[in-house]
């Protein structure tokens, strides 16, 4: 039996569009208060992606396309849909639509399809707050190369069977409608909330009005820098003061347990209160090496072997006493560094953290493999936490930002340095450190560092200092780019992507990562 998949309404004459409590009417004569229930004999029972014989389902016309379509991510749709289903759709979208799309995807491409085809004016969809990101973004790119986003909601609150999910509302059409407008909501969560609808000049894909940083490219320079921390894939974790107890224990052949056992650091520890978690770390020493260090590896053949040996990845379950990959670029680019940079890469506020080499990081963090001041300060610069941000996707209800090597590091144009700039951003990078560690002292955790900046502060707050650790910061490497400083958010966008449009056309690499040492 095939899967059921939501049925879709199509022959609508008039619409009216319920977007959480935000509503947005449009109807042939005259406004409805509220949604009419009335006979709709166009409306159709059916699998709305796909027929039986596993053809594209043909939509009807319709003058309007609206709807709340089902969303389901790449992973998911297999054991929700069948396996079968999920080939069957994939194998029809190939080379429309990347195997990595949301299932809620398909309907934006169909509806976009049928307003190329003259078949249907204009569509609303409500889609997962994430179909702006690279992963399902390629559907937007479409609407636009077509058509255009007249109308968004990028990131709007959504109670679904009595969970806070994320949502975003995209109305598009074939490109006639001059006006684009996009929707916040401002003190979201509290009585003051209320709707902003800002006019733009244009809608891109990741449902943004200023610079489309879409459009920036990974640059050379900065190849080999960024990298998401070790995924375990197993029990491989450790109470601290077991891995220290075991840090004592002998080997037959003298092997140091030390080796193989590392702390592990996830993004509370960098954000709130270090943890005290270890982690058996064999690297990507054989079977036979790994069993030198009895205790861990005793260890890992208990809690760890039995499961990894079912993986139905081949690679884990053969090689079940090393972590979920060898990790090698990573291992290769920290090795020879007495620190390290790494940053949440979920977080509400965007920060990064000296860590020493010993630690490891873990898959929820990113780190760059530079020990240099000015690579912090440059990172933890307005400039940079700004572009990250419109480069990231946002996760939970929380709403927190998510950073990617590839978009946020790998993409983000370094300035180009002479020594005077580059000995003062690192100067300035060396103040924000010791403010930070002084506000460490009194019991502050950088989450709550950052919350009182966010807040506004005088000079009688803990943390004014740090506010102006950050201004000397931002000034200094906004004088390494050569730019006048303050700048406004879309200033410091525009000029970023163009400073990265204008490397990439070079096709070669800029020496901007290893000028001459700062004395």
């Amino acid at each position: 039996m095939r899967p059921a998949v939501e049925p879709f309404a199509h022959e609508l004459a008039s619409v009216v569009l319920w977007i959480g409590h935000i509503q947005w009417k449009r109807a042939h004569g005259g406004e409805w208060d509220s949604p009419v229930l009335e006979r709709l004999d166009g409306l159709r029972h059916h699998d709305a992606l796909l027929n039986p014989d596993g053809s594209a389902y043909a939509w009807p016309e319709a003058e309007f396309i609206v709807g709340n379509p089902p969303f389901l991510g790449e992973k998911k749709q297999g054991p929700c849909l069948g396996q079968a289903y999920v080939d069957q759709l994939r194998s029809e979208y190939q080379g429309v639509l990347p195997a990595t799309s949301d299932l809620v995807c398909y309907w934006f491409e169909k509806a976009r399809a049928a307003i190329e085809a003259g078949t249907t004016r204009r569509a609303g969809l409500i889609s997962t707050n994430s179909i702006n990101m690279p992963g399902n973004r390629r559907v937007l790119e479409r609407i636009n190369e077509t058509g255009g986003i007249f109308q968004a909601w990028p990131n709007l609150p959504w109670l679904q069977d009595g969970a806070a999910v994320r949502v975003a509302a995209v109305c598009f059409d074939d490109g006639r409608e001059a006006q684009h407008v996009l929707g916040y909501l401002e003190g979201e969560g509290t009585p003051a909330e209320v709707e902003v609808l800002v006019p733009v000049p244009v809608i891109h894909a990741n449902l943004s009005g200023g610079a489309d940083v879409t459009t920036a490219a990974r640059l050379p320079e900065n190849a080999n820098l960024s990298f998401q921390g070790v995924k375990l894939a197993g029990a491989f974790d450790l109470p601290g003061n077991v891995a220290r107890a075991w840090l004592t224990l002998p080997n037959p052949d003298g092997a140091d347990n030390a080796d193989v056992l590392r702390p592990l650091l996830n993004g509370d520890d960098l954000v709130d209160v270090r943890g005290d978690t270890w982690v058996i770390d064999f690297g990507s020493r054989t079977e036979a090496e790994a069993a030198r260090y009895l205790v861990p590896f005793a260890h890992v053949v208990e809690h760890v072997k039995p499961v990894r040996a079912t993986n139905k990845d081949k690679m884990r379950a053969a090689q079940w006493w090393q972590l979920a990959r060898p990790y090698t670029g990573m291992r290769n680019a920290l090795a020879p560094l007495p620190r390290y940079l790494a940053t949440s890469i979920v977080a509400k506020h965007r920060a990064f953290v000296w860590c020493d080499a010993r630690d490891l990081p873990s898959g929820r963090l990113v780190v760059v493999a530079s020990d240099e001041d000015w690579m912090h300060g440059v990172l933890n610069s307005r400039l940079h936490v700004m572009w990250a941000a419109a480069n990231a996707s946002t996760h939970g209800k929380g709403n927190d930002l998510v950073y990617t090597s590839s978009t946020c590091f790998e993409a983000f144009p370094l300035p180009t340095w002479t020594p005077q700039t580059q000995a003062q951003v690192a100067e300035a990078a060396r103040f924000l450190e010791t403010a930070r560690t002084a506000l460490r002292a009194q019991g502050y955790t950088l989450t709550g560092m950052m919350n009182l900046l966010s807040d506004g502060l005088g000079t009688a707050s803990p943390a004014y200092t740090l506010r102006l650790a950050h201004e000397r910061l931002d000034a200094a490497v906004a004088a390494a780019y050569g730019w006048d400083w303050p700048l406004a958010g879309d200033e410091i966008l525009t000029q970023l992507l163009a400073l990265n449009l204008e490397r990439t056309a070079r096709a070669q690499p800029t020496p901007t990562f290893r000028p001459a040492p700062v004395p």
